[in-house]
């Protein structure tokens, strides 16, 4: 793949991103905001990859052969 990262900006997807990840992880956040518990309690901001370009590799159909996935 390629393309760029990106901060991801508070949306509905980023607030559900991160409700699921303190779910998985068990996390005891005080409130209903998982994003600004994160943001807060790690300073840390989420990001995502914005992919330009995917390839589909496949060896057994010849080493290196690659097919373009259209997004």
């Amino acid at each position: 793949m390629r393309g760029t990262i990106q901060e991801a900006a508070e949306k509905k997807e980023v607030v559900a991103a991160a409700a699921a990840y303190v779910k998985k992880y068990g996390l005891a956040v005080t409130g209903k905001d998982g994003l600004g518990f994160i943001m807060k309690t790690y300073r840390a901001r989420l990001y995502r990859f914005v992919p330009e370009s995917v390839h589909y590799m496949d060896n057994a159909a010849g080493l290196g052969t690659r097919t373009r996935v259209t997004l």
